[in-house]
């Protein structure tokens, strides 16, 4: 896996925003888990669009401007799409992939709303189902 993952999360929320993070994750057959990557958004700033032609990027861009601020309908199945970081990791035979999410995060991210966590539902299946797309490079 070289490059950036990308998660594309339908959920519902009882909240009107919510931080998510991302966690890519390797676990070896005895359990040991090794973090391999991470991506976050809040998800009042979900909207994509094009990203600046003078701006090198990968992944879904979020403008992340006040006018782009749109709190989510609790209950309401909602697409976020939250690119990864960058990284290059051989997972190994036997080893198993985990994407792991998370509404808060002690270092980088605050629980929204500000001093409760939201109940997240994760859609998993028909036309709203979630996903994870990892950029696999063969080995050679």
């Amino acid at each position: 896996v070289t490059g950036h993952a990308l998660g594309r999360l339908w959920l519902a929320s009882d909240a009107e925003d919510a931080g998510i993070i991302l966690y890519l994750e390797d676990v070896a057959p005895d359990g040991q888990t090794s973090y391999v990557t991470g991506g976050r958004l809040r998800a009042l700033f979900r909207k994509t669009a094009p990203a600046p032609a003078d701006y090198p990027h990968t992944g879904p861009w979020h403008p992340m401007g006040v006018a782009d601020a749109e709190l989510l309908a609790p209950g309401e199945p909602t697409l976020l799409e939250i690119a990864l970081m960058p990284t290059s990791w051989l997972f190994r035979a036997g080893h198993r992939i985990r994407l792991a999410l998370a509404a808060a995060d002690r270092d980088h991210l605050a629980r929204l709303p500000f001093g409760r966590s939201p109940l997240l539902a994760i859609l998993r299946g028909g036309a709203r189902a979630s996903s994870l797309t990892l950029p696999v490079v063969p080995r050679r």
